[in-house]
Order: C-alpha cells, then sequence, then structure tokens
C-alpha cells in the first residue's frame, strides 16, 4: 500500500521537516508515473531491416539524438545492408596511409557527388538512391579516395590527419575530382594541384569548416562542380570572410596545434627539413 509505504518513510525522518517534505515530493512523482502515456513502437515480426531503421528514424529524437549524417548513413545501410562494412573497409585502408576518417565523412562525400550538397542528408535516405550510391561508391573506392589521398600526401606534404584540423576540406577535391575522373580526366594537372593546395591550406588556417559545416560544404561543393575555375573561386569565399594576407602577429604565441604551426611544417617538410634533435625529416 502505497500510503503506509510514504507513513513509514515520514515517520523515519522524524522532525526532519525538510526531509518529510522531499519524501512526500519523491513519493507523489513516483505516484504520477502510472498516470502518464508511454508510447511503444512495436517492429512488426515481418518487418526488414529498411522498417526497423525508419521506426528508429522516427523514435530517435526520444533518445540520443544522431547526426543527420548519422541518420543518413542508417537509411543507406537499410537499403544496401553491405554499406557500412564496405565503407568502413575502405577506411581501415585509408587509415593506414595516415588518413583517419569517421564513417560520416563517406556520407559528405556522397551527398556532395550526388547532389553537390553538404546539408540535405535526407536526399539519401530514399531507396531510389541505391543504384547511383552503388555506382558512386564503385569508383570512390578503386580510384577516387586513393588519389587525392595521395596528392595530398605527396604534394601537400600531409603525412596523416592529425596534421590538419579539418579533413572535410579534402570533400570539394574529392567531389571536383569524381567529375573529372568521370569525364575521362584521370589526373590534375600542375596547376590544378598548385591551386587545390593552396585553396587547401588557406581553409586550414583561416578555419573554413570549424564551425556551419553542412551549410559552407554545401556552397563548396556546388561550385567545385559546377564551376571552371573552381579553387580560385572557393578561395575568394575565405577571403570574404578574412584577409589572405597572413601577418607577423598572427604568429605570435602560437603553439604546435595552430594551424600556422602547421603550415610552416609542410613548408619546411618540402625543402627536406631535418630535425635537429632526431636528425630524421
Amino acid at each position: 500500500d502505497n500510503s503506509e509505504i510514504l507513513l513509514e518513510a515520514i515517520n523515519k525522518a522524524g522532525d526532519d521537516k525538510e526531509k518529510r517534505e522531499k519524501i512526500v515530493k519523491t513519493i507523489t512523482k513516483i505516484k504520477s508515473i502510472s498516470d502518464r502515456d508511454f508510447v511503444e513502437q512495436i517492429i512488426p515480426i515481418e518487418a526488414n531491416i529498411k522498417d526497423a531503421i525508419d521506426i528508429f528514424y522516427m523514435v530517435n529524437t526520444g533518445g540520443i539524438t544522431l547526426t543527420d549524417a548519422e541518420l543518413a548513413l542508417a537509411q543507406i545501410s537499410g537499403y544496401w545492408e553491405d554499406a557500412r562494412e564496405l565503407f568502413k573497409k575502405k577506411l581501415f585502408e585509408l587509415s593506414d596511409k595516415g588518413f583517419s576518417f569517421k564513417l560520416d565523412f563517406i556520407v559528405y562525400v556522397l551527398l556532395g557527388i550526388i547532389y553537390q550538397s553538404g546539408d540535405e542528408m535526407k536526399k539519401l535516405h530514399g531507396s531510389e538512391n541505391s543504384e547511383k550510391i552503388k555506382e558512386v561508391w564503385n569508383i570512390l573506392d578503386k580510384y577516387v579516395l586513393d588519389y587525392v589521398v595521395n596528392i595530398i600526401r605527396s604534394k601537400g606534404f600531409v603525412d596523416h590527419t592529425d596534421e590538419i584540423n579539418s579533413y572535410y576540406a579534402l570533400v570539394p577535391i574529392i567531389v571536383y575530382y569524381y567529375k573529372k575522373f568521370t569525364k575521362g580526366d584521370k589526373a590534375f594537372s600542375n596547376d590544378e594541384i598548385n591551386k587545390i593546395l593552396r585553396w587547401f591550406y588557406y581553409s586550414q588556417i583561416r578555419n573554413r569548416y570549424v564551425s556551419q559545416l553542412p551549410q559552407k560544404l554545401t556552397k563548396d561543393n556546388k561550385i567545385a562542380w559546377e564551376s571552371t575555375t573552381p579553387f580560385e573561386n572557393l578561395l575568394s569565399l575565405i577571403e570574404e570572410e578574412r584577409s589572405l594576407t597572413i601577418t607577423e602577429s598572427e604568429f605570435e604565441g602560437r603553439n604546435v596545434s595552430h594551424p600556422l604551426y602547421k603550415l610552416c611544417l609542410f613548408y619546411f617538410k618540402s625543402k627536406n627539413a631535418v630535425c635537429l634533435t632526431t636528425k630524421v625529416p
């Protein structure tokens, strides 16, 4: 009996008024639980993976909210059940080269290539995307991702993703190269590489993707896909927010985690500099 439990608890509290009031409030809250409605969503026995994911998507706001990219990946896995494992396998391969990405990076790349977007993840939810995503992934997996990473490593002197503050800057480069590759042009010219790297370095030191990532990727992916001079235009977007000129004062008080330090590191590596302490590059 609830009243007996309440009475016993109050008696144990003795003359402590504050404790007695707290007991009453707590037990009242417990009793009110039975008056609340709890929505129950049952997954039918005959439901497939896609049905289960759809239900999860609807109730997701009641738990730990996933990002739009994570939800998109869940939907993709619903209509292409091998997707997650294939993506993870490729990410392990790239990680062995020093480039460690999260699964959402792949989702942003797919969205950028298929829809030239960065903030409309729901476009990937429908099963009508299945064949297109498989087609795009086949080219990304076999050619595009490795090529772009190798260019950033060999020409940009970036040995691993720990040396950059946002690897999402690779997304517009991948989008651009994918379109170029599918048109039969399978290599960047030296001029293209120089323009790409200039923009890439500025995207790091000017913190292009530190905030509003999806919205900025939408702008940048469209330019990468549609413009005849994409990286000049992308550089102009950065300049609209902040001058490209690097002043002496920007170096004052900077530690090794600052993008300017990393930029200097890339430069020294390009000149085959050797550490005076370890005697290694």
